[in-house]
Parts: C-alpha cells; structure tokens; sequence
C-alpha cells in the first residue's frame, strides 16, 4: 500500500499486520521518514527492544505520539525527517546549532577535546532526564551513527581533523574517507577520487551521514538528490560540538503509570 510508504498529512489511518515485533519493527523502520514513533505493550522487554532498533528522532512509549513540549520531547526527526544534522528543536544542542564555532586559540589540543567529548558522549549516550516527573520518563540522549563519509575538497586542519577521526573511532563508527587529493591527517585507506567517482561509490556505501568538507555547492546538491543526509559545517576541533556531528539526538517519552498508578519499568 503506497499508504506505508508515503507520507500523508491528514486524517487517515492506515492498519498493517506483522508476524511479530521484529517484523513490526522491520516494517516501522522501512519508511524513508523518520519524525515520531511509537509502541503500546506491557511487556518491558519488548520496549527495550523497540528502543534499541526504533528509527525516529521522537519515540513514545504507552502514550499519545503527539504534542512535543520544549525541553521534555525536544523535536525533530531522523532520515528524510530532517536536513543535515538537525539539533532538535527544544533542545539543549539547538541554540548553538545556530551558528559557527572556532577554537579560542590557533588549533585545538587534541586529547583534550577528545577527552571533553567522551565526558559528554558518557553522559549524554546512557540519557538524561532533565524534568523528573514521577509519571512519565523524558530522556533525551545521544545515539552513534554506524557508517559515515568524509569527503574533503580542500586540504583540512590535521588538528581539527584528528579530533574529528578519533571520536569516529572512540564511538565505532564506520568511517570512509574521500579526497580530491591526498591530504595530511587522512586514513591511510582514504580513497583520492574526483566528484562523479565519489557520488557513484556513495551508493554502495549507504551511509547514514555524508560530511562535506571544504567541497562546493554543487556536489551538495547532489549528495542531497541521491538521497542523502549531508552536514556541511566546517570541522570546529572542539569536542562538544563536534561529538554532534558522529551522532543522532533521539527523545524518549514514556508513560510510567497505568490508570493513575505509577508503575516504573523494571
């Protein structure tokens, strides 16, 4: 039905059947979008399940999957549900989404922004809570991308760079990496390709984030027509910033009463 597939804004309800969770799931995950989702189940560990392979930027647990409030549901989605990294709405990342971000001084120390971001991957990764009601759980967290590309159109700082490669490598993400030309700082397996060859092997790779780097106008249209999330920010050197650009923001909403009586989830 061309109703799992597209997306419809309006009164309509579309009811599907799956053989069981994992197939639900399978089906859930299929769509091309990726805004709000949700479960209904007294079974806890079919929630944790759910919420380890669910993927949507809102997921809601024995409760409505609407009306997002500031701070308690930060808002935003995943997939073809947002442009570029997209800080939710909200949010504690979204103000400073909004602009550029600069070292104070010259390039960055390295170990010690690679230290300040796994601080804040630690924190952030596990979920913080940050209204504390008794009948609802509010998480909001940070979820790691499995694959990446890097494509670099002009040379890059190897300070900035190195500070980039390492929270890829501290959080296990996938990372292939493309140049124009062979650059300093860059994995030894960096492929050197020009744009069409880059575009072409961009397909086999299916990555969940494509980061263009010092690369024109042009082949970011062209990341984005082949459909794919491309963050153009330049690389910052400064761990809490650029620990966003390796993740995902995800809000968790859950009910944690039934007919009035609290009922935390084991």
């Amino acid at each position: 039905s061309e109703l799992h597939l597209d997306e419809v804004f309006g009164p309509v309800l579309a009811v599907m059947r799956a053989k069981d969770l994992d197939d639900a799931i399978a089906l859930q995950n299929a769509t091309a979008y990726g805004l709000t989702g949700g479960i209904h189940t007294l079974d806890d560990s079919e929630v944790t399940r759910w919420l380890e392979r669910v993927e949507v930027g809102n997921a809601y647990v024995n409760r409505h999957i609407t009306g997002a409030i500031v701070r308690r549901q930060p808002f935003g989605g995943w997939k073809r549900s947002v442009v570029g990294p997209g800080a939710k709405t909200g949010g504690p990342n979204y103000v400073a989404s909004l602009g550029h971000w600069e070292p104070e001084e010259g390039s960055p120390d390295v170990q010690s922004e690679l230290g300040r971001a796994l601080a804040e991957w630690k924190r952030l990764s596990r979920g913080e809570d940050p209204s504390g009601l008794a009948a609802e759980a509010n998480l909001f967290r940070l979820l790691a991308l499995r694959r990446v590309v890097i494509r670099c159109g002009d040379a890059p700082d190897p300070s900035r760079l190195a500070v980039a490669l390492g929270i890829a490598a501290e959080l296990g993400v996938t990372l292939d990496c493309s140049a124009a030309a062979g650059y300093d700082g860059l994995s030894p397996s960096a492929t050197v390709e020009d744009g069409g060859r880059f575009l072409a092997r961009l397909e086999a790779l299916r990555p969940q984030r494509v980061r263009l780097l010092g690369c024109d106008g042009a082949l970011r249209l062209d990341v984005l027509d082949a459909g794919f999330d491309a963050d153009v920010e330049p690389l910052s050197g400064i761990g809490e910033i650029e620990l966003l650009r390796w993740t995902r923001e995800q809000a968790v909403s859950e009910t944690l009463h039934r007919h009035g009586n609290i009922r935390p989830r084991r």
